[in-house]
């Protein structure tokens, strides 16, 4: 087994890693956590509202991780 630290500065599978995009999708990134968010309040389902919560989380840590870190 071997471990390669690896990271990726595009989208899904390295797509458009050759332009700079890294703002644009933190930016996207958090307005899709504020719809998420606002979703979640309007629901009435607990299933609904903790796959919900669980999609926001990994929204906010990429919009984090492309914001501060770049990638």
């Amino acid at each position: 087994m071997n471990l390669v630290y690896v990271t990726n500065r595009g989208v899904s599978f390295g797509l458009l890693s050759n332009y700079d995009i890294t703002l644009y999708l933190g930016i996207l990134s958090f307005v899709i956590s504020i719809l998420l968010f606002s979703w979640i309040r309007k629901s009435k389902d607990e299933i609904e509202k903790l796959s919900l919560c669980l999609i926001l989380s990994g929204a906010l840590g990429n919009g984090l991780d492309r914001v501060f870190r770049s990638y």
